[in-house]
């Protein structure tokens, strides 16, 4: 498996070992499409975004590995911002777990940063009730 992939499988591995106010299932996926009425029930997908390489010493580089994890969930009342910041608290939560922390399957990922820009996606609240927020992750191993 690519270094981009066993990154991605063992942050999912790691989010699904631990207990957060929603129960979910973390699975990692290349291309995460879901009809409506599978986003009844809340989705997080780990999804492998890029690499970057650079060189750290004539003889090994970096490589730094960004990845996705994608919160979905269709809302019931999009006007209801109580259901809303439910969610949103659990973006942070999966945030606050993921900062800081060595992959426990992938120890030699140094964690590197995390961004959640924008913090939701306003078009798929609008346009579809779906609440769908994305927090990249950045690991850096040396190779």
């Amino acid at each position: 498996m690519s270094v981009l992939s066993e990154i991605a499988q063992a942050l999912a591995n790691d989010l699904n070992a631990q207990p957060f106010s929603q129960a979910f299932t973390a699975c990692r996926h290349y291309r995460p499409q879901f009809g409506l009425d599978e986003l009844a029930v809340l989705r997080v997908s780990v999804v492998p975004r890029s690499l970057t390489l650079a060189t750290a010493s004539r003889a090994r580089s970096t490589w730094e590995v960004a990845v996705d994890v994608a919160i979905q969930r269709r809302l019931l009342d999009p006007g209801n911002i109580v259901e809303i910041d439910t969610l949103v608290a659990l973006v942070e939560e999966v945030i606050a777990f993921v900062d800081g922390r060595r992959l426990a399957a992938y120890p030699q990922a140094a964690f590197v940063g995390i961004e959640n820009d924008p913090a939701y996606a306003l078009d798929h609240m609008d346009e579809l009730s779906v609440f769908t927020s994305v927090v990249t992750v950045r690991y850096r191993v040396l190779r």
